[in-house]
């Protein structure tokens, strides 16, 4: 018979690793080949609850109408016309674009904010008048202080929006429009537009605006007044506030795990979270100092660094955010995450922040929410998470009374492997949120 280590966990035990408490959240989209009645992330309706075909769209004159009535045939449709390129589609005139890229844009459409305030026969008509226009990386696509003669509706691609004397304010995707607020106000370009990437716009020009979308494009604003008066801080304003508010107000969309901003950005913009949610993140550093032997009669410091991201605080739909550094006038100090899909933000100026909020509006708004933990608190938290999570884990092994575990090819019983999971889980666990670790040798 063998003999057993009596170092039984020896090289199971994990190192020494600091956690914190707050754990981030994912949700997995369901794959193309997910059953016919799960939601899927982006459209947030059932496959088996879309739309029937209408006879309108006139596909009779493409399938035979057997065809066109079967549902799996129409839910094939749907899918092949809703990854249909809107960019492609529009290089074309209305009149030339068949049924199904007809269908597929209105469906693209349908997904932009732009277009959910406006009747089917207005977004009908604006999508009849737009046209593409691509960009190379790199390229201005119009400057601060230009006149605003059209609008763009972002197809593929990232854009950044720039201000003198700020920089970088921020950086949209698909699905967005840009240059709306200086035809809504018959003003300049408030800011400088660069292709971050390649891009591929939609661009619908200002009498086509005017003629077509300016009235609806005001019920829209009295939409935004009804929904601030259901959030608990907006609800005892006056209505002049509020339209004040409101129509200053910009509609932004944003992508899972998108940045809305970063650590030390400087503060533009107020945001209200009308659809989705955000998080809150900031990094953590802690460093561990040992001695260790040099040579023969001298000793160095043995220094592990470890950085860990910890969640501050997560906010939802009728939630508002970003409001702490513009009030205390510094940098960003943390960085903040869209959590899903379709996130729509409402983006509020600074400048009118500041002028719109008086002073007891500004002490309601640190009540409701508490000032964000210091990087020192932080650590000191982190610190005792980990150390109660660590003596917790080792009574729970104290308490197991384990047998050494064998050495060599011995197979492990089911006592063994259950044990070894739970080391592995444990270890798991401690390195979830850690970013990144450095050691590091220093003299004493």
């Amino acid at each position: 018979m063998k003999k057993k280590s009596k170092n039984s966990l020896s090289h199971h035990k994990p190192a020494l690793l600091l956690l914190g408490n707050d754990y981030c959240k994912t949700t997995r989209s369901p794959s193309i080949g997910s059953p016919i009645n799960l939601i899927s992330t982006n459209s947030h309706r059932t496959i088996s609850s879309l739309p029937k075909l209408d006879h309108e769209q006139k596909f009779s004159d493409i399938f035979p109408q057997w065809l066109l009535s079967r549902q799996d045939f129409q839910d094939t449709l749907y899918t092949h016309s809703s990854d249909s390129d809107p960019s492609s589609i529009c290089l074309k005139p209305h009149y030339q674009r068949n049924p199904l890229e007809v269908r597929s844009l209105k469906s693209w459409t349908k997904e932009c904010i732009f277009f959910q305030h406006l009747t089917e026969y207005t977004a009908n008509e604006v999508r009849k008048k737009l046209r593409t226009l691509n960009f190379d990386k790199g390229s201005i696509i119009f400057k601060q202080n230009d006149l605003g003669d059209c609008l763009y509706l972002i197809a593929k691609g990232l854009v950044e929006i720039t201000k003198t004397g700020v920089g970088v304010i921020d950086i949209v995707g698909p699905k967005n429009a840009i240059g709306e607020s200086a035809l809504e106000n018959n003003s300049l370009r408030s800011a400088t537009i660069i292709a971050k990437t390649p891009v591929s716009l939609l661009l619908l020009k200002i009498d086509d605006y005017n003629d077509i979308v300016r009235r609806q494009k005001h019920r829209e604003r009295f939409d935004m007044v009804d929904y601030l008066k259901s959030i608990p801080f907006f609800n005892n304003f006056f209505g002049s506030k509020l339209e004040r508010i409101a129509w200053n107000l910009y509609p932004m969309q944003y992508k899972k795990d998108q940045v809305v901003y970063s650590i030390h950005d400087e503060p533009i913009n107020f945001y209200i979270i009308r659809q989705g949610s955000v998080k809150m993140e900031k990094t953590v550093s802690i460093k561990l100092k040992s001695r260790m032997p040099y040579g023969n009669k001298s000793e160095k410091y043995f220094v592990r660094e470890r950085t860990y991201l910890q969640v501050l605080r997560e906010c939802f739909s009728e939630d508002f955010f970003g409001e702490e550094e513009i009030i205390k006038g510094t940098s960003r100090g943390c960085k903040v995450i869209c959590m899903k899909n379709d996130t729509i933000l409402w983006l509020l100026n600074k400048d009118i922040f500041l002028s719109v909020f008086t002073d007891k509006d500004l002490q309601i708004m640190k009540d409701i929410h508490a000032e964000r933990p210091t990087s020192k608190s932080l650590k000191i938290k982190l610190k005792n998470d980990f150390l109660g999570y660590k003596n917790k884990f080792e009574a729970i092994l104290d308490a197991t009374k384990l047998s050494p575990i064998p050495i060599g090819r011995d197979e492990l019983n089911k006592k063994e492997n259950m044990i070894k999971k739970f080391v592995d889980k444990h270890v798991s666990r401690l390195n979830d949120r850690l970013i990144e670790e450095k050691v590091v040798i220093e003299p004493i």
